[in-house]
């Protein structure tokens, strides 16, 4: 699992309540902008960079453009973006350049397909529009694509080396899968360099984040603390929240994470980000008793009272996510008989759920049977399925990882599984006899058991 797979779930929390047009129904997010704020906003300046003076949409010139595509970019104002464009498109309807700011209003309310739609059409008209062709590069990104955003940057940054985007995305790419010591730096420098736009500065930081290793620890601390700085699109408490999971789970720097987290912790627990820092705080005082001790002992027992506490005596929550991540296996023994391991988590999943969708199945197998112990349900629902029909759609097409799988679905018949659930439009026996190896090795397994009466 990398850093990225870990903040996924913070992150998709963030979109889910503070995309602009949102934000004035969460008052936790940000409130409105006043439009007078909005209104005073001016194009980005030019940034001094790496023997370049980068510009943002350096082949747009209308001044108006220009300032809308600034205005997109602050927190509680893309209202007044998309008034402005379309007064601008009223009066300039042949203006295809207008694409860039109207496919960006897209994809910051959340929809990167219809700002792909908008990018495509105006390059199959306008093939030489590079300020699309840099906004189709980050859609790329963002899909993993780097083979399609290499390619378009490449283009980009010959016609523009100066293309600011076009060279933040060019080290976004370069970062993938893992940055090399010389990216990180180039990355930490734009984070740390108050001349770039903060919603630059703030990509950097997701940059570092997404393709973070060991090798690049420091600088990634580095980043998401000087994140904290300036203000952005996301709000300050998921910034917090970021910085404070990548010290806790990925740092090791349990007290640092806390201390960074009081701010949300001191508050009540009204809103999703406040029980996310105490989920957070709860998982530092499990992490930090099991260094002293790997289960619960008298040497450990303040800490886990301190973990209960913030967790106001229930520790249900932390099961899926201790499932689901790695780097939090160590709490574990700590949740055993205190916490309730048919609790799902924001996706609906539950600590089973999880556990069967693991890459390591080795280890997940010793999951699987400490859910079933503890008490999980073992036919609980599992995205439209049970852990048991998750468990075939996720794993069975392997013949290398097939032994560890299969241990496990017989843990899981064991414990009362039904053999035959329901699988997408059918059922796991139909589902098995499509696939070669399931209908030799895991349809007989399944037939030997009896079914579940529907």
């Amino acid at each position: 699992m990398t850093l990225w797979d870990s903040h996924l779930k913070i992150l998709s929390l963030l979109r889910r309540f503070c995309f602009p047009f949102i934000i004035l129904a969460y008052p936790a997010c940000a409130a409105f902008a006043a439009e007078s704020r909005c209104e005073a906003i001016s194009e980005h300046p030019d940034v001094p960079y790496g023997g370049h003076v980068l510009r943002t949409i350096p082949d747009i010139l209308n001044p108006e453009l220009r300032t809308i595509d600034a205005i997109i970019d602050v927190r509680g104002c893309l209202p007044q973006a998309t008034k402005r464009l379309i007064a601008y498109k009223t009066l300039h309807p042949q203006d295809y350049m207008a694409a860039s700011a109207e496919a960006r209003i897209a994809w910051v309310s959340g929809q990167p397909q219809e700002a792909g739609r908008i990018l495509a059409a105006a390059l199959v008209q306008h093939p030489d529009f590079h300020s699309a062709k840099t906004l189709s590069a980050g859609l790329a990104i963002a899909r993993f694509d780097k083979s399609r955003a290499d390619a378009l940057l490449q283009e980009v940054l010959t016609a523009y080396p100066n293309d600011l985007w076009g060279v933040i995305d060019r080290l976004r790419v370069d970062a993938m899968p893992f940055p090399s010591d010389k990216v990180a730096n180039s990355l930490l420098t734009i984070v740390q360099d108050a001349n770039f736009p903060p919603n630059a500065r703030e990509t950097a930081v997701e940059a570092l984040l997404q393709t973070s290793n060991r090798q690049t620890g420091m600088q990634v601390e580095e980043a998401v603390k000087v994140n904290l700085s300036f203000e952005s699109m996301t709000p300050q408490w998921g910034k917090i929240l970021l910085a404070g999971s990548y010290l806790i789970e990925f740092r090791g720097k349990y007290r640092d994470g806390r201390a960074l987290l009081s701010s949300l912790l001191d508050q009540p627990k009204h809103t999703e980000g406040e029980v996310r820092a105490s989920e957070l705080a709860a998982e530092s005082y499990l992490l930090e008793a099991a260094q002293i001790d790997p289960t619960p002992s008298p040497k450990n027992a303040d800490l886990l009272q301190k973990a209960k506490s913030v967790m106001v005596g229930d520790l249900s929550e932390l099961g899926p996510r201790a499932a689901a991540n790695p780097n939090l296996r160590p709490i574990l023994p700590f949740l055993k008989g205190i916490a309730n391991p048919n609790v799902v988590d924001e996706k609906g999943n539950s600590m089973l759920c999880n556990a069967v969708e693991g890459i390591d199945m080795e280890k997940n197998r010793q999951l699987v049977q400490t859910a079933l112990d503890a008490g999980a349900n073992p036919n609980t629902p599992c995205e439209m399925t049970t852990p048991l029909g998750l468990l075939l759609m996720t794993g069975v097409r392997n013949a290398q990882n097939l032994p560890e799988r299969l241990a496990a679905l017989k843990i899981l018949l064991d414990h009362g599984a039904d053999p035959n659930p329901r699988i997408l439009y059918s059922d796991a026996f139909a589902y098995c006899k499509d696939i070669e190896i399931c209908e030799e090795k895991v349809l007989p397994l399944l037939q030997s058991y009896p079914q579940t009466k529907k």
